[in-house]
C-alpha cells in the first residue's frame, strides 16, 4: 500500500505503468473466438448514449491480442460485436453483439479483458490498483493536527508568551478608573460570513483543480457534485444579507431612488469586474469574447432581487412592527415580500414556459440534454444533433450573443461530443435569479423573527419543502425524472436542492457559533469578510507562485501531488484572510 499512490515497480508484463496518468489503467484485449470481433465500448457518465467503436483495436483471428489506456473514472461497459459497419451502436436491440461486460477500474490497474469461444466475456485483474483515497486520508489527518495544534497555542499562549520573552499587552485600569459603558451593538451573524467563507475555500480548492478527483468536479451534464454546490450557495448567500442591508438604509432615511441607483452601481462593478477577469489570459479579439461569466450572472442577479426586496420594503419591515393578526403575524416575513414574490414566481414562470414550449430549429421541443451522441437514437429526425445543447437554453444564446460569444468547452464536450455552450446563459439567468430570492426570504426571516427557536423552525420548513420539491422534479436521482439536476441549465430541480441543502449548513452554522457559541467559525470566517477580494486574487493569481508550482513530469499523474498543490494554493489565500481580518481591512464593492 503507497501513502503517495505510486506502485512499486515502473513495468509489468511488458507495460510501462509510468506512461500512465491520472486516473488511466492498463487493458489488456484477447480475442479467442473463431472469428473477428470489434470491441465497443460506453461509459456510463454518458447517459443514454450508445456504444462507440474502438477503431484502433485489431481483433481478428490471427492477431487476437491488443493493449490500450483506458479512463478509470467511471465505469465502462465493452460490447464484443461481430460487425463494425456502425461506427455506433444502440444499448437494445443490437442483433450482432459476441458478448458484453462493465468494468469498474482503478487507476494505475492492468486488466485482461477476454472474449472466449464460447461467447463469454471476462475480465480480470493482473495487477491491483492503487487506492487514489489515501492521500485525502493524510490531508484529513494533516489538517487535524493543525487544528488542534492551533487550539492549544490559543488556550497556552498566555503561560507560553511570558516564558519566551514575549509580553502581552494587557492593560488593567486602576480601582479608581471609570469605565464607559459600551454601546449596545446588533451583533452580527458570525454564521452568515462563515457560510461565505466555507463557499469561497471550495470554489478556490476546486477551481485550482481538486486533484482531479471526480466528485470534486462539475457534473459532465445532469448531477450533483462538489463543485455543482459553490455557485449556487454564493448566489443563495448573497441573496441573505440584501434584506440586512436595504433595512439598514431606509432606517437611515435614504430615498428609495439612491438605493436604487447604488443597488444598479453594485450591479454594474460586479459585471465589469467580470468582464475584465474574462480577458486575463491575454490580448481579446472583440470578435469572439465570451460575454457570460459567473460575476456577470452576480450582478444581474443581485440587481434584479434588490430590487424587488426593495419594491417590497414596507414601513411595517422597516420599524419591525409586529402584524395584530395571529396567523399574518406567523407568515409575515413572507407576507412581506409578497410583491416581490408575484415577481420572482412570474421570472420562474417565464423560464418554463420557453424551456419547454420554445421551438428549437432541428431539436426536440423541450429538450434538456447535451445533444451529440445522446441524441443518437433519434438521429433519423435530428441528422446534426450537437447544436441541440441545452435546448431552449442553447439556442437562445446562440441567437442573441451567437455562437462566437459563448463558452466554448462545456463539461459535455468530449463525453458527448456536443458543441459550444454557456453554463452562464441568458435563460439560466431566470432560476438564478429566483434562488437568490429564496436567499432574500431567508434573510427576512432573520429580520423579522429575532429568536433563534422561531428562526431555526421556519428555515427547517423552507429545507423541506425546497428539498420536497427538488427531489420530486429529479426522481431524487442524479439523472432523470421531469427535471433533472442540472448546473448547466440551472434547473428548478437543481435550485430548489441546493437551496435545501444551503438551509441546512446554515442551520448548522447557526447553531454552532451563533446560537451554542462552540466554534468561531475560523478559519472559514475570515475568508468569508473578503470573499470578493480573495475570488478576484485567485482568478488572477492561481497560475503564478507562489500560488502554483511546478513539478517533475513523473510526478504530474498521481492525485497526490494535484492534492498537495490545489491545498497549498487554498491555504496560503486562507492565511491571506485571517491577516487581512486581524489588521481589519475589507474589500467590498
Amino acid at each position: 500500500m503507497s501513502w503517495i499512490e505510486k506502485q512499486p515497480f515502473s513495468t509489468f508484463r511488458g507495460f510501462n505503468l509510468t506512461e500512465l496518468k491520472i486516473d488511466e489503467a492498463w487493458m489488456n484485449v484477447t480475442n479467442l473466438a473463431n472469428q473477428t470481433l470489434w470491441l465497443y465500448q460506453r461509459s456510463t457518465d454518458c447517459y443514454e448514449c450508445p456504444f462507440k467503436l474502438r477503431d484502433d483495436l485489431d481483433l481478428s483471428p490471427g492477431d487476437n491480442t491488443a493493449q490500450f489506456k483506458v479512463s478509470t473514472k467511471f465505469p465502462i461497459k465493452y460490447r464484443f460485436r461481430t460487425d463494425a459497419s456502425s461506427r455506433y451502436v444502440l444499448e437494445d436491440g443490437d442483433q450482432s453483439i459476441f458478448c458484453e461486460t462493465e468494468a469498474s477500474l482503478g487507476e494505475f490497474g492492468v486488466y485482461d479483458l477476454t472474449a472466449d469461444i464460447t461467447g463469454k466475456c471476462s475480465l480480470e485483474t493482473q495487477l491491483e490498483p492503487v487506492n487514489i483515497y489515501l492521500p485525502l486520508v493524510l490531508a484529513a489527518i494533516f489538517y487535524c493536527l493543525l487544528t488542534i495544534g492551533a487550539l492549544i497555542y490559543q488556550t497556552n499562549k498566555a503561560r507560553i508568551f511570558p516564558k519566551i520573552g514575549i509580553k502581552q499587552n494587557n492593560s488593567v485600569k486602576s480601582a479608581t478608573e471609570k469605565e464607559t459603558p459600551a454601546p449596545v451593538v446588533k451583533q452580527r451573524l458570525r454564521s452568515l460570513d462563515t457560510f461565505r467563507g466555507l463557499c469561497i475555500i471550495i470554489m478556490i480548492f476546486v477551481n485550482d483543480g481538486g486533484a482531479q478527483y471526480w466528485f470534486f468536479e462539475h457534473a459532465t451534464w445532469d448531477g450533483l457534485y462538489v463543485a455543482d454546490l459553490v455557485f449556487p450557495w454564493f448566489l443563495w448567500i448573497m441573496g441573505v444579507v440584501i434584506p440586512v442591508s436595504i433595512k439598514s438604509q431606509l432606517r437611515k432615511k435614504i430615498p428609495k431612488s439612491a438605493i436604487l441607483k447604488g443597488i444598479l452601481i453594485r450591479s454594474l462593478k460586479l459585471i465589469g469586474i467580470g468582464l475584465m477577469l474574462a480577458s486575463r489570459r491575454g490580448p481579446i479579439n472583440p470578435e469572439t469574447f465570451r460575454l457570460p461569466g459567473v460575476l456577470q450572472r452576480f450582478g444581474v442577479c443581485y440587481f434584479v432581487a434588490a430590487s424587488l426586496m426593495l419594491l417590497s420594503a414596507s414601513e411595517d419591515f422597516v420599524t419591525n412592527r409586529i402584524h395584530n393578526n395571529k396567523i399574518i403575524r406567523i407568515f409575515q416575513d413572507i407576507t412581506i415580500l409578497w410583491k416581490g414574490w408575484l415577481l420572482a414566481l412570474s421570472i420562474i414562470m417565464l423560464h418554463t414556459l420557453l424551456t419547454f414550449l420554445l421551438k428549437v430549429p432541428g431539436c426536440p421541443t423541450g429538450y434538456l440534454g447535451p445533444g451529440g451522441i445522446h441524441l443518437y437514437k433519434d438521429i433519423a429526425s435530428y441528422p446534426s444533433p450537437s447544436h441541440c445543447i441545452g435546448g431552449a437554453a442553447g439556442y437562445i444564446d446562440t441567437q442573441i450573443l451567437t455562437i462566437h460569444h459563448i463558452f466554448k468547452f462545456p463539461t459535455a464536450l468530449s463525453t458527448y461530443e456536443a458543441g459550444p455552450f454557456d453554463p452562464e446563459g441568458i435563460l439560466g439567468t431566470l432560476p438564478s435569479i429566483f434562488q437568490v430570492w429564496l436567499g432574500v426570504q431567508t434573510g427576512m426571516t432573520l429580520q423579522v423573527f429575532p429568536t433563534a427557536k422561531a428562526r431555526l423552525i421556519r428555515w427547517s420548513l423552507w429545507a423541506i419543502l425546497t428539498g420536497g420539491v427538488g427531489a420530486a422534479l429529479s426522481s431524487a436521482k442524479q439523472t432523470g425524472g421531469l427535471i433533472p439536476l442540472n448546473k448547466n441549465l440551472w434547473s428548478l430541480s437543481y435550485v430548489a436542492v441546493t437551496t435545501c441543502f444551503a438551509l441546512l449548513l446554515l442551520i448548522t452554522l447557526f447553531v454552532l457559533i451563533d446560537l451554542k457559541k462552540w466554534w468561531s467559525g475560523s478559519p472559514f470566517y475570515e475568508p468569508g469578510m473578503n470573499s470578493i477580494l480573495l475570488y478576484v486574487g485567485h482568478s488572477v493569481g492561481y497560475v503564478i507562485l507562489p500560488f502554483h508550482f511546478g513539478y517533475k513530469a513523473a510526478m504530474v499523474g498521481t492525485h497526490f501531488v494535484r492534492l498537495v498543490e490545489a491545498l497549498w494554493g487554498t491555504s496560503l489565500w486562507v492565511l491571506i484572510a485571517i491577516y487581512l481580518c486581524n489588521i481589519e481591512y475589507f474589500w467590498t464593492l
